[in-house]
């Protein structure tokens, strides 16, 4: 028995060659996180945007650029681009979160206001590029065993 036990350890693979490398662990980890933002010194969080919420965003950016046409605003379209602009500012602000438990606190109490409502376009368009990049896949749920998990591979 002793010397079948000692050919078993003799026959084992160190521990360190059996270890698979598994890929993009850091970036699945990270997909959940929280990534902040600097707006006018001033950090913000901006966690995970769900589909729908990306969608609305990519919308009033679309109505946005839609409105200004080809770049020259006239009378008729200054309206309609300052209201998508308008709408695409609450969207952000509603989705970003402050840094600090009393301004996170200020803004839940409706005590802080807007800061990009006095952003400019060019802000504007660079704050929903950010949150577009932090958009997720998709918020449909397919349960565990199903069909379509193996064909979502």
């Amino acid at each position: 028995m002793l010397a079948t036990h000692a050919a078993k350890l003799a026959q084992r693979v160190p521990a360190d060659t059996t270890v698979t490398r598994l890929a993009n662990v850091d970036v699945v980890l990270d997909l959940g996180d929280t990534c902040y933002i600097t707006f006018r010194g001033r950090a913000f969080g901006v966690p995970p945007v769900a589909w729908r919420v990306g969608q609305k965003i990519l919308a009033q950016r679309m109505a946005a650029t839609t409105a200004a046409g080809n770049g020259i605003l006239t009378a008729q379209t200054t309206g309609p681009y300052y209201e998508a602009l308008g709408r695409l500012a609450q969207t952000l602000w509603r989705h970003a979160r402050p840094t600090g438990r009393m301004r996170r606190m200020a803004k839940r109490l409706g005590l802080l206001r807007n800061p990009f409502q006095e952003a400019t376009e060019g802000e504007l368009v660079q704050l929903a590029d950010f949150f577009l990049g932090r958009r997720m896949t998709s918020t449909v749920t397919v349960p565990m065993g199903s069909p379509q998990l193996s064909r979502m591979h």
